[in-house]
């Protein structure tokens, strides 16, 4: 504790004023050279306190525990100073360790709901993405933030008000957790419910949506999509539109997607909307692109063997579907439900003496792999995303999301395949630099 003189006492004062003004003003880095100069002076517990913060919210949270660590130590019956400690594990996602912090702060103060809801999270966050439903972390995750719940019946208004936020992110955590649980989805809807009562918040649209979308309800979930163009909110409305037959609103919003995100799922998601119009050949295209840009991917293995199965190819089918199935089990530790549904499916379909009609497989894969074009690129509008080829004393239509390249050039040579657009007219695929 300071000792000095009258006058140095004034000067630490002068500090302590600049440092907060600096910290009022989110200048955490001047804040905290000033605070580690007034905490060699003055080891007061509110110098401390707001080093330790002004350190961990430029993510120094290593330093900011050691000054947590000496608050604790001086007031170990504080609760404020074990849940501080816990939320820099927490903000660095070390969940073990929030987690036992965080433990040690409800057994001084039990009604303390911000822990109560950073301790459902960390349990969340230890059971892990897959298979979590099987872990008891997700279980007690869930007691918590049911905890939670029980917890701000019992206050008053003026507490209520003052937690508010705290309380939105309960209901969203809430309603994140019951999404998993098909058995629970309405209730789900509920909790988002309640959130976007307390807050209007897109993210928590998004999830109210796609909480619908799993249930099937889709003009619900149409309903609920938020007004904003992140990627993940635009490919939930093409999943939307295409389940509500709107095939060709889907195609053009991939088509879109495909121009910044070539992601292999996109070009499954591609093939089965062409499967949904009875567009083999361009279902097939999109299905083997899929695997070419991601083999890794169970889903795209899955997708080629519905198109498979559509030309009555089973030996083909299935063969992908053990691929799926495989890729599954390593890749995520569980079984492929769909995967072997169908697999079981094709099965009984089978006939006796059963040979693969190799025409059909030839006429595929010629139309895939082996005939290529060769064009220069005619004319192309960056803003509308699509342009022409000419070849042979022809033009074909094009689009940027067909293109292995970002920046189409005119007058510059390509190669490429044909298939039926949703106009019926002939367009280019699958198109590279010669």
């Amino acid at each position: 504790m300071y000792k000095r003189g009258k006058g140095h006492l004034v000067i630490l004062q002068e500090k302590i004023k600049k440092a907060e003004l600096y910290e009022a003003n989110s200048n955490w880095e001047e804040a905290i050279t000033l605070y580690n100069e007034i905490v060699e002076e003055d080891t007061s517990v509110q110098n401390i306190e707001k080093l330790g913060w002004c350190l961990s919210r430029v993510g120094k949270y290593d330093e900011a525990i050691k000054y947590f660590i000496q608050l604790k130590e001086k007031e170990p019956k504080m609760a404020k100073w074990k849940y501080m400690i816990g939320y820099q594990y927490y903000s660095k996602k070390d969940w073990n360790e929030a987690v036992k912090y965080f433990e040690e702060t409800l057994k001084i103060k039990p009604n303390y709901l911000i822990v109560k809801y950073r301790i459902s999270y960390a349990y969340l966050q230890l059971a892990g993405k897959y298979k979590k439903l099987t872990k008891p972390a997700f279980w007690k995750a869930l007691g918590y933030i049911k905890e939670c719940h029980e917890l701000w019946k019992s206050f008053d208004e003026k507490t209520k008000n003052k937690e508010e936020h705290t309380y939105f992110d309960i209901n969203f955590l809430h309603g994140k957790m019951l999404m998993d649980l098909p058995k629970h989805r309405e209730e789900s809807i509920l909790y988002f419910e309640n959130a976007l009562k307390i807050k209007d918040d897109e993210i928590c649209k998004y999830n109210l949506s796609k909480t619908f979308y799993l249930m099937e309800k889709y003009e619900e979930a149409k309903k609920w999509i938020p007004n904003n163009c992140s990627y993940y909110v635009v490919e939930l409305n093409a999943y939307i539109e295409a389940k509500l037959g709107n095939y060709d609103i889907a195609i053009d919003i991939i088509d879109e997607l495909l121009k910044t995100r070539k992601k292999d799922y996109l070009y499954a998601f591609l093939a089965e909307i062409y499967l949904l119009k009875e567009d083999n050949e361009s279902a097939f295209n999109y299905a083997n692109i899929a695997i070419k840009a991601n083999y890794k991917n169970h889903k795209n293995h899955y997708v080629l063997a519905k198109v498979y199965h559509k030309y009555n190819l089973f030996d083909s089918a299935v063969k992908e579907l053990d691929n799926a199935i495989q890729l599954k089990i390593k890749n995520y530790h569980s079984e492929y439900d769909e995967a072997i549904s169908l697999k079981e499916e094709i099965m009984k379909k089978i006939p006796e003496n059963y040979n693969e009609n190799e025409n059909i497989l030839k006429k595929l894969y010629l139309n895939n792999e082996r005939k290529i074009y060769t064009g220069t690129i005619y004319e192309y509008d960056k803003n509308k995303g699509f342009g022409f080829i000419k070849y042979s004393g022809k033009k074909i239509f094009f689009h940027i999301s067909d293109c292995i390249f970002d920046n189409p050039i005119k007058n510059k040579q390509v190669s490429f395949q044909r298939i039926k657009g949703k106009n019926e007219k002939m367009k280019a695929i699958n198109i590279k630099w010669k």
